[in-house]
């Protein structure tokens, strides 16, 4: 006959067998969650239809995601300008449509050729005047070198022999005598000159003919002891 007691203690350890099985069942790794099992995430309850617990889901995917939904134009205007660099690095000024226009206006705003009229104004060649006051009459004088010869006979000659001045200048005179033996005497119309001019010397004569501005008639009466000439000088 067998001990009651023997049973009891088999028992008691298949019971502990099986939870120690159990227990080791549930340490190497657990079973896949059952239908309508729900499991906490970060983000909330979610089952396994991939929605939030509690939320409708006769909804439409694209209204339970909106942060997938395409951004909108004027987002993506946003994000064009903001994304655009120029070759350095910095914003670039293209795709900015409404401004690009307000400060490009150099073409029609310089207006050079309406403006500048450097042509018109500067006037430059009717100032100058150079070539009215530049004429004869502003010239101011007329100098005249006269030769004068006397040989050995104490014959005269005078080269010129007489002079024409135009109207509106004044006329000075050197007096060379060339004569290598005899002095001679430069005596003018208006009551002066030079007496017994060394021969090989010059007179300037420092006072002008013709300033009066009427015709006339002037002259030089040049001589020596031995021979005369009238020198005429003619103002017109």
């Amino acid at each position: 006959m067998s001990d009651p007691r023997a049973h009891s203690k088999s028992g008691t350890f298949s019971r502990l067998a099986l939870l120690v099985l159990s227990f080791a069942g549930c340490e190497c790794g657990e079973s896949p969650p059952g239908a309508g099992h729900v499991t906490r995430t970060d983000s909330g309850l979610i089952d396994e239809s991939g929605h939030e617990a509690g939320v409708d889901t006769g909804s439409p995917a694209s209204d339970a995601e909106p942060s997938d939904a395409e951004p909108s134009d004027a987002e993506s205007s946003d994000a064009e300008v903001g994304d655009s660099t120029g070759p350095d690095g910095e914003a670039s000024d293209f795709g900015l449509h409404p401004d690009s226009g307000s400060d490009s206006g150099f073409v029609t705003d310089s207006g050079l050729d309406q403006d500048s009229g450097a042509p018109s104004d500067s006037g430059t060649p009717l100032d100058l005047g150079f070539a009215p006051d530049a004429t004869p009459a502003d010239s101011g004088q007329v100098d005249t070198h006269v030769h004068i010869f006397v040989d050995n006979f104490c014959e005269m000659t005078v080269d010129p022999s007489e002079v024409f001045i135009p109207a509106g200048q004044r006329a000075y005179f050197d007096w060379h005598n060339h004569s290598v033996d005899y002095e001679v005497d430069v005596w003018m119309s208006y009551g002066g000159g030079f007496l017994e001019l060394p021969t090989g010397a010059t007179w300037d004569e420092p006072i002008s003919h013709c300033f009066t501005p009427t015709a006339h008639t002037e002259y030089a009466d040049i001589g020596t002891a031995c021979s005369s000439f009238r020198f005429l000088i003619h103002c017109e």
